[in-house]
Order: structure tokens, then sequence, then C-alpha cells
């Protein structure tokens, strides 16, 4: 139901890693679904190497669902991921 699915939507997160030994710059990234047309701008960031950042829908929602993570957290602008 739209309720649910509602809900889902905002609790959705990724996570981004880089395994290289240099500083990966992400402008101008953006994040598909698999839905023709439905993309979201990630916000300008950078990704140390050996890092992990989390792209959230809702960062509130994130840490209060995983309140130990300590890493970049972003929020996607519309607040829904795809």
């Amino acid at each position: 139901n739209d309720v649910t699915n509602a809900l889902e939507d905002a609790y959705e997160w990724f996570e981004l890693y880089n395994p290289t030994l240099n500083p990966i710059g992400l402008t101008n990234w953006s994040a598909r679904d698999v839905n023709p047309g439905q993309a979201d701008t990630l916000p300008t960031m950078t990704i140390q190497p050996g890092e992990f950042i989390v792209v959230a829908a809702n960062t509130n929602n994130f840490v209060a669902m995983h309140p130990s993570y300590t890493g970049q957290l972003f929020q996607i602008s519309d607040g829904k991921i795809g």
C-alpha cells in the first residue's frame, strides 16, 4: 500500500566505498532507479581512500536506525531514492 511504500522509501539508503589509494570526488554523480528517467543528483562529496560513505533518503531516519555510524552521511535532496 502507499503508506507502507512511503515509510520504506523514507528509510532507504546505500553505501559507497573507495577502494583506491586516491580520493574520489563525486561531482555531478547521480543515483538512478531501474525505472527510466528516475535519477537523483548526489551532493558534491569526496570519498577518501578506504572510506565508506552513506547516502540516505533521510539522514535523521538513518541515524535513528544506525546510531553508531560515524562516517560521512548525505541526504538525497527530495528525500526519496529513485
